[in-house]
């Protein structure tokens, strides 16, 4: 099993980045996703996005806890890397009144590929994520 980490603090409310991240049916924040499509609502939804031209990574939303301000999500068809059994866990976490932390935990297992070379696909992936939240939240800061 690889487990990857990535944080970033980010100078806006906690409660900002929560709205954006803990809504698995609005994925504007990330650019270059191309088509998505949502079919239900809240823990369970699923989540199509086609990165890959014909080929969705289908993404479900396995739970989300508001109070706490964390979800997690796993990828049950389509991975579009090496892993497969890939689960994440985002978690948003104040930092005084006007800044946060987010800490993004994804794990998986290799395919085809060595666990170093995945490894290091995904800590790319983690902070490529993190960017475009920061990008986002800061650009629509008020």
């Amino acid at each position: 099993m690889i487990i990857v980490s990535a944080e970033r603090d980010i100078k806006v409310p906690a409660r900002n980045a929560w709205n954006l991240l803990s809504k698995f049916d609005d994925i504007g924040w990330a650019s270059d996703l191309g088509r998505v499509e949502y079919e239900g609502k809240g823990v369970g939804m699923i989540r199509r996005m086609y990165v890959v031209p014909g080929s969705p990574t289908i993404e479900r939303l396995d739970s989300r806890d508001h109070e706490n301000m964390e979800f997690t999500n796993s990828v049950v068809e389509g991975m579009p890397m090496p892993i497969e059994d890939y689960s994440a866990s985002v978690s948003v976490t104040p930092v005084g009144t006007s800044s946060c932390s987010i800490r993004w935990i994804s794990k998986g297992r290799s395919t085809d590929a060595p666990s170093d070379e995945v490894e290091s696909t995904l800590n790319q992936f983690l902070d490529s994520l993190l960017q475009m939240v920061e990008n986002h939240l800061l650009a629509n800061a008020k």
